[in-house]
Formats: C-alpha cells, sequence, structure tokens
C-alpha cells in the first residue's frame, strides 16, 4: 500500500500522470455530489466522495475471481459415493463438482483437480464393467429448514422473508415501540460454514445500527442480502 499526502504526490509514486489523477479524482467526486455516475454506473448510495485533503493511499489490484464448491462426495477413484459412503455404480466426477477442496475457496488448485480427477474418473469410467443395476438414492438425512410449520409470534414480533441462496430465509424481528429490539434467524437452508458468519453477525449489526441498511459480509454475500431483505419485509409489517 501506497501513502501519499497530495494526489500529484501518490501519482508520481504509482507511476501514473498527475493531472490526469488529479482530473479524475475531480470528476468522481462531481459524480458524488449530483449522486448520478454516468462513466462508473454505480448505485447512488455507493457513491462515497474522496477527501479534498490527504494523506491518500493506493493499492494495487489485479483480476480475480470467486467460485463455489460443493457437490457429490467422491473417493480417490473418481467414483461418487452415495449416503452410506458406497461408489453409485458408473457414475463419476472431476473438477469442481465433488472437489476435494469442498471447504475453502480456492483458484489454481480446481485447475490440477481438473486434470488429475479428469484422467483418474475418465480411466475408470472407460474400463469394462459388469452391468450393475440401476439404484436410485433417496436423501434419508433428517431436515426441518424447509419444514412449514407455522411460526408462531408474540406480541410486537413479526417475521419476514428474503431470498438466499438456498431458497427461503426466515427472520423474526422483536420491537420496543420504534425500537429494534433483536432480529432472529428462524428457518434457513444455506450453506454451512460459509453463511455462518453472515448469520451470526447481520442481524446483530441490524440491532446496533437500528437499521437494515447494514453491511454485507464477504463470502457470505447472498445470505446477508436475504438476511437484510427479510428484517425489510419484516419491518413493513409493523404498524
Amino acid at each position: 500500500m501506497v501513502k501519499a499526502d497530495s494526489i500529484k504526490e501518490l501519482a508520481e509514486k504509482i507511476g501514473v500522470n498527475a493531472e490526469g489523477l488529479t482530473n479524475q479524482v475531480s470528476e468522481y467526486n462531481s459524480y458524488c455530489a449530483d449522486q448520478d455516475a454516468p462513466q462508473f454506473d454505480r448505485a447512488p448510495e455507493n457513491l462515497k466522495s474522496l477527501s479534498e485533503s490527504g494523506p491518500y493511499y493506493a493499492l494495487k489490484l489485479v483480476p480475480s475471481f470467486t467460485n463455489t464448491q460443493g457437490g457429490p462426495v467422491r473417493n480417490e477413484n473418481g467414483e461418487v459415493l452415495d449416503l452410506d459412503g458406497n461408489p453409485i455404480p458408473h457414475l463419476y466426477s472431476a473438477g469442481e463438482l465433488g472437489s476435494v477442496y469442498a471447504d475453502i475457496y480456492n483458484g489454481g488448485g480446481n485447475l490440477a483437480e481438473c486434470i488429475f480427477f479428469g484422467r483418474i474418473s475418465g480411466k475408470n469410467a472407460a474400463k469394462a464393467k459388469d452391468d450393475a443395476p440401476v439404484t436410485v438414492v433417496e436423501n434419508t438425512i433428517p431436515s426441518d429448514l424447509n419444514a412449514e410449520e407455522d411460526i408462531k409470534l408474540g406480541e410486537n414480533e413479526y417475521s419476514g422473508e428474503g431470498s438466499g441462496m438456498g431458497g427461503t430465509l426466515t427472520v423474526k424481528v422483536t420491537m420496543d415501540g420504534t425500537k429494534i429490539a433483536s432480529v432472529e434467524v428462524l428457518k434457513h437452508s444455506e450453506t454451512p460454514n460459509i453463511s455462518d458468519k453472515a448469520i451470526s453477525d447481520v442481524p446483530s449489526a441490524i440491532v446496533e445500527a437500528q437499521s437494515a441498511d447494514v453491511d454485507t459480509i464477504s463470502g457470505a454475500t447472498v445470505t446477508s442480502k436475504a438476511i437484510i431483505e427479510a428484517v425489510k419485509d419484516a419491518l413493513s409489517k409493523v404498524k
């Protein structure tokens, strides 16, 4: 990270045209004042002007990406396993689908996994086999995440729904007069580990801010937005 006391000094340190950077900052600040960014097409609430006095900071950025892991579990032969850990006949996978890195986000590892599991799964799938009966695997894992039971609400309690990564997410908002006393996520089908921080932190942030307009949690943006949407839905029912 590079620090400078002026835009001109910052431009010199990072090797860009000082006049051009100064003009760009001025133009961007004018967008913030007008709450309209035709060049960047940014939403008005995201337009935050830069200070007219330093210090200023610059950080080199490069193109990057995130991706979603998960899927059916596979063994060392590339065979997809059923819920009891047994290979499903004639079913193989490679790459991100059933990735061995399912609990983390990564980039280059997927490319290598596509290559070596593509080879392993391809060779094993191509081997001559005795015909096997078709098996239908049913999910026997009990879950009440999507149960349709009625949510019982007490006095000054309101429910709301939002759309998460796994479907509908339901919250309960408890009011103390005009004050948000608590926010509780009642039901969801979000991915464990990925969504946990949003489910724990976003409700408390809303209570602290006394507003649903709070920041999302990096890495769990969709779940964060679902909670915010659900809280706004609940607050719309407050009389």
